[in-house]
């Protein structure tokens, strides 16, 4: 196995499983570009514990990273070879996630006039026409 770190959009929502040990788990499929080509390279993400959970909040068409041990798989669909790539997730990283380490996220600012509005900044030059 080979370790990937993978960009990508949820295709669809993530499924939250319990396997026969009654251990949770959740899936994703994922759509990744492929350098140099216009195709897009699907990839099925397996994810456990934490990483699960934080998996499980996304949801189709989120952006995500997905770092883990990948294994290529191939199939024969109607007598042609299709090849696949399966990442069991032992990291996952959001847009939700760089935003919040960077001290930024979705609540607006309160500026000093109680306001959460987007300041605009006030200019006292003349403009000479």
């Amino acid at each position: 196995m080979i370790d990937v770190l993978i960009a990508g959009r949820l295709l669809r929502d993530p499924q939250r499983r319990t396997g026969q040990s009654g251990k949770a788990f959740t899936t994703a499929m994922i759509s990744a570009a492929v350098e140099g080509a216009d195709d897009r390279q699907l990839v099925s993400v397996i994810a456990f514990g934490d990483q699960a959970e934080r998996l499980g909040r996304l949801k189709a068409g989120d952006s995500v990273f997905v770092a883990g041990p990948a294994k290529l798989t191939t199939w024969d669909r109607d007598g042609e070879t299709r090849q696949g790539l399966n990442v069991t997730a032992t990291g996952i990283l959001t847009a939700y996630d760089a935003r919040k380490r960077r001290g930024d996220t979705n609540k607006p600012k309160e500026h000093q006039n109680g306001s959460t509005r987007q300041a605009v900044p006030e200019f006292d030059d003349a403009i000479p026409f």
